[in-house]
């Protein structure tokens, strides 16, 4: 596994020229910064090659169409506990040609429940 240093934290991130009292981002944390992204890069991050979170097995805490990291019930306990209004929308999307049809989604507390292509 590639490591990489960790963050310069020693330094300040933005720096001031005494002279011209200009600021500039510190060249320590660019080069940091840049080191983070090659290695996201090259581990297949942020180039559409990365595993889809929804797809990763084992760390689902719901069933299936339950995309969070605990059950429905163990939602619903928690969203109680919080005093959290229970809202449910269905939003209509534009059809996409003339002889389409609208698509639609349907939001459950937050959370993508239902969902209708447009054509």
């Amino acid at each position: 596994m590639s490591t990489f240093a960790p963050p310069p934290t020693y330094a300040d991130p933005v720096i001031t020229d005494e002279r011209t009292k200009r600021s500039q981002f510190n060249p320590l944390w660019l080069k940091w910064f840049l080191d983070i992204a090659a290695f996201v890069s090259a581990s297949g991050g942020g180039t559409g090659g990365g595993i889809p979170h929804n797809s990763l097995t084992g760390l689902q805490g719901g069933g299936t169409g339950e995309m969070y990291h605990f059950t429905a019930a163990e939602r619903s306990f928690i969203l109680d506990l919080l005093g959290l209004p229970r809202v449910t929308a269905t939003i209509t999307t534009a059809k996409l040609t003339v002889d389409g049809a609208n698509g639609s989604m349907t939001f459950t507390d937050g959370v993508l429940t239902a969902h209708t292509p447009a054509t």
